[in-house]
């Protein structure tokens, strides 16, 4: 029996449609229709790298009005804070409520999106030496 939810077979599928869907809404941005806007709310790298090429290659601006990045705050900081400075929309969600409202739809969240955390792992060393660089010299 397929589990309920399930639309596409694997992984690879679902992030192959959601790109593929990203990647219409962005050509109807470019092409200026009003209602076109999107909101990537992805930890996924590659699908924020191929959104990021396909503004490009559309010739859209970094922080176009219409074109949003975000996810859940604590999950690839880093990947937010790094589009933020590049000039990019990015945004991170804040979850709040009664544990018992919000706890199981973090764990959901996190069972959806183990490579985020795969990612936190490469964020260490990172880290790491921003912490050391900050403790050597504090107002830098």
């Amino acid at each position: 029996e397929q589990a309920r939810g399930v639309v596409h077979g694997s992984k690879e599928a679902t992030d192959a449609a959601y790109d593929a869907a990203a990647g219409q809404v962005l050509a109807r941005v470019a092409q200026g229709r009003p209602s076109a806007a999107l909101m990537l709310a992805t930890h996924n790298r590659r699908s924020i790298q191929q959104a990021v090429t396909k503004m490009e290659k559309l010739g859209l601006q970094r922080d176009h009005a219409n074109v949003h990045f975000a996810q859940i705050l604590g999950m690839v900081d880093n990947l937010t804070l790094g589009l933020g400075r590049a000039g990019y929309n990015a945004s991170k969600l804040l979850v709040f409520g009664e544990i018992h409202e919000v706890l199981p739809w973090l764990l959901r969240r996190t069972q959806e999106n183990r490579d985020a955390f795969g990612a936190q792992a490469a964020e260490f060393p990172v880290l790491s030496r921003e912490l050391r660089r900050r403790f050597r010299h504090p107002w830098a």
